[in-house]
């Protein structure tokens, strides 16, 4: 197999893609996100996973590109990242007891086969938990670095919070990787 290029620097993304085995490198695409606000969550995570991984493609025309984006919803709201600890508290708060939706868009990029898109969702449900539980769990600034402020990867405070998960464990991760399985096996 070729080597990949990862068209991410996500501490996550790379993390999962560690995991693998696989040789690759990382050449993160820097593309404006907010071209895509006016999208349903959906199509905008697709779009701009493809939009990754196409300009990824253009610097690297003869490599392997993977390329993910992913949005959390709680409900119908989008979850970023908390720009403070008060904002992690709020954020973490909000989904106790409750699911929220990690969506995550993969395009990948295969020389002369072309562009594939597809789309992972992972329900994540928490337990009830009070900020009595949070602040017992965020003893660091670790939550500062998920969306959502609570997280599912096991180094994250918010794994112990965790009720079930429903759908690609590693999508929750940002890197569904039966999707890019699924895509290396049909060109194997």
């Amino acid at each position: 197999m070729e080597k990949i290029i990862l068209a991410s620097d996500s501490f996550l993304k790379k993390f999962v893609f560690e995991k693998t085995k696989f040789d690759f490198d990382v050449d993160p695409a820097d593309i404006d996100e907010s071209v895509f606000d006016h999208l349903n969550p959906k199509d905008r995570v697709r779009e701009i996973s493809l939009k990754k991984c196409e300009t990824v493609h253009n610097r690297h025309p003869e490599s392997m590109i993977v390329a993910a984006d992913t949005l959390t919803l709680l409900g119908e709201e989008t979850i970023g990242k908390p720009k403070d600890m008060e904002e992690a508290y709020r954020m973490a708060l909000s989904q106790s007891d409750k699911e929220i939706l990690a969506l995550t868009g993969v395009t990948l990029y295969f020389p002369q086969k072309g562009l594939f898109t597809d789309l992972s969702e992972t329900r994540i449900t928490y337990q009830k938990f009070d900020r009595s539980d949070l602040e017992r769990v965020f003893k660091d600034n670790f939550p500062l670095r998920m969306a959502s402020g609570l997280g599912l990867f096991i180094d994250a405070p918010g794994f112990t919070l965790v009720k079930s998960i429903n759908g690609s464990y590693t999508g929750a991760y940002g890197m569904p990787m039966e999707i890019v399985y699924k895509y290396l096996h049909l060109f194997d």
